[in-house]
């Protein structure tokens, strides 16, 4: 499961977030996306928005949600399914 989750769970890499001379919502929301003007080859062609098109480093995310898999969870509240598209984006 750790490794699973690990793949799932990872945070987006993008040159513009590790970079303080660009902006970058996923850093500092509302501060603007340089990706869209920038160098951006490396980045999403699905699932992006106007706030991030950065790509999604790990390989069973993108599988898993063009499935509509749900994962299953237990937390103080007891257990609930979230569906991994929302999960990503909590």
């Amino acid at each position: 499961m750790a490794f699973v989750g690990g793949n799932v769970l990872q945070r987006t890499r993008c040159r513009y977030v590790h970079d303080l001379s660009w902006a970058c919502n996923k850093r500092e929301p509302g501060s603007g996306l340089s990706a869209l003007e920038g160098m951006h080859s490396l980045h999403a062609v699905l699932g992006t928005s106007e706030q991030c098109i950065a790509s999604d480093p790990g390989d069973w995310a993108t599988a898993l949600v063009a499935l509509d898999a749900t994962v299953d969870t237990v937390g103080p509240g007891g257990p609930r399914s979230i569906r991994l598209a929302e999960l990503r984006h909590a």
